[in-house]
């Protein structure tokens, strides 16, 4: 078998109008007992990781198509009829967001009703995937994408319409370590357990946030459809969504600005100061956390909302916020001595370093924090050096160096990528006799190299899945919040409920 022709990733779309019954083995497609229950209907796609030709050269079935799933075999030609015809499959690197349904692979794409099982088959809603395979259903014209790191698919869309991928375009996340923080201007805005396409039509919320309350949300969502001129803000408390309208030069929500930096804080308050889910002093946004009297915490953002004396600090490891003043009291005492605005860094950071030479397959990677230099090598014995703190980067082999300084991070990603483009000929001008012996030791080279990408790609794949991991860990936190939050306001009103009947009772009997 040859593997470059053979085996890969391949999408049959099934023509046969009866379908197409999975066989458990190849060999005996002919013989009814060699039938599972699985069928694929007319106009299915089903994922083929081998393609394997008839043993008989005069064969009239074949060549015999190996479910990626492993559920069995089916097969191209049966007596000398298609049955199934391959498709075209695009190779690439797509991004989206899972919309904030969630959603759970598939073994094949679209319509595909089998579900996918392994480590990632559960995409949480608003989590980031990439994807390395599209294919296009020619019967429904849906796109269907193969998430990277495992044989699932995941389609644009549902099977009534519902969109399920979101273009990375149309979610706004903050950077690590930051919020977005947005001040409520005149109209009263209650909160939607769903984001709607279109108005306030989604489940609301028992919580109303009025003029002059402010609210943090770690995720922006454009509508998918680009003829609404609509958004909604994921609050970061799990509490849900609140709707706004990008059209509307008045607007419901003002984006404030938020500083970065350290500050030491005390508490002065004789009773203590609780922690805030949003920055300001409402009770039914305050959490259990309790900081005593004469504490001392750190906080790493802050936002003054207009009008008001406070000041709101976020509490640094925490999802939570103080403030310094409540009318002319005076909470929290900054202390000056503390005071550190963080500043703008200007080289790479180690990791975004080594996740290019990851991505290049350089090899070691040694940092020397006294100097601020990691050092690579690749497969060419060229070896690199980077000084991430003043972004300048040394290429030398056993003949040459040769340097660049104040490099972008394009530029770093190029060199990476092509490091004998920045060499200065760092390779030399060898005659055809030293080309024929480059050439033949390049060939060993690659014969030997044949052997380890596997391996390679093994690595490379069990560290993305790790990143994914952590990312489904935090979409499954969120889950949690917003169960904790709706279990919460339930609770709240079943005693304002309860509380109104008993009013109503006392006044009946008056």
């Amino acid at each position: 078998i040859k593997k470059s022709k053979t085996m890969g990733c391949f999408v049959y779309q099934v023509t046969i109008e009866e379908g197409i019954c999975v066989r458990s083995s190849p060999p005996t497609l002919s013989d009814d007992s060699a039938r599972t229950p699985i069928i694929f209907e007319r106009n299915d796609l089903v994922s083929v990781d081998l393609i394997r030709p008839s043993r008989f050269a005069n064969s009239t079935i074949g060549p015999y198509l190996r479910c990626t799933d492993d559920s069995g075999w089916i097969f191209e030609n049966q007596d000398g009829a298609e049955v199934a015809k391959r498709i075209p499959v695009e190779i690439g690197l797509w991004t989206f967001y899972v919309d904030h349904r969630g959603t759970t692979l598939r073994c094949h794409p679209f319509p595909g009703k089998r579900r996918y099982v392994g480590s990632f088959a559960a995409l949480k809603p608003m989590q980031l995937i990439y994807c390395d395979r599209r294919v296009v259903s020619p019967h429904h014209q849906v796109a269907s994408y193969r998430v990277q790191g495992t044989d699932g698919w995941v389609s644009e869309k549902d099977e009534d319409g519902t969109i399920i991928l979101l273009a990375e375009d149309k979610v706004k996340v903050p950077p690590e370590g930051e919020l977005f923080v947005y001040e409520v201007l005149g109209e009263d805005i209650k909160p939607c357990k769903e984001p709607s396409s279109v108005g306030d039509t989604g489940i609301q919320l028992p919580v109303v946030f009025k003029a002059g309350d402010v609210v943090v949300c770690d995720m922006v969502r454009k509508s998918p459809c680009n003829h609404f001129s609509v958004q909604h803000l994921r609050l970061s408390d799990g509490l849900g969504w609140l709707h706004e309208q990008t059209n509307n030069s008045q607007g419901r929500l003002r984006q404030l600005l938020i500083e970065k930096g350290k500050w030491t804080l005390k508490v002065n308050s004789p009773a203590g100061i609780a922690l805030c889910r949003h920055p300001m002093d409402r009770a039914d946004v305050m959490t259990s956390v309790t900081l005593q009297p004469g504490e001392h915490v750190t906080c790493d953002m802050r936002v003054r909302p207009s009008p008001g004396p406070a000041t709101f600090y976020h509490v640094a490891g925490k999802e939570g916020w103080v403030f310094d003043r409540n009318d002319s009291c005076v909470m929290m005492e900054l202390i000056p001595e503390s005071e550190q605005v963080s500043a703008i860094e200007k080289g790479w950071s180690i990791g975004f370093v080594r996740g290019l030479a990851l991505a290049f397959q350089w090899s070691p990677a040694i940092a020397d924090s006294s100097t601020g230099i990691l050092s690579f090598q690749n497969d060419s014995n060229i070896c690199i050096h980077i000084f991430y703190s003043t972004r300048s980067v040394k290429v030398e082999n056993d003949q040459t160096q040769s340097w660049r300084r104040d490099c972008s991070d394009d530029e770093l990603r190029d060199i990476m990528q092509n490091p004998c483009r920045y060499t200065n000929g760092l390779s030399g001008s060898p005659n055809q006799a030293d080309q024929e012996k480059n050439q033949r030791n390049k060939l060993i080279e690659l014969t030997e190299e044949e052997d380890h990408i596997s391996e390679k790609k093994t690595a490379i794949m069990k560290s993305l899945q790790t990143i994914d991991g952590v990312r489904a860990d935090a979409m499954a936190k969120m889950e949690q919040k917003v169960e904790a939050r709706v279990k919460e306001l339930e609770k709240i009103q079943r005693v304002k409920e309860e509380a109104e009947r008993l009013k109503k009772e006392r006044d009946e009997q008056r």
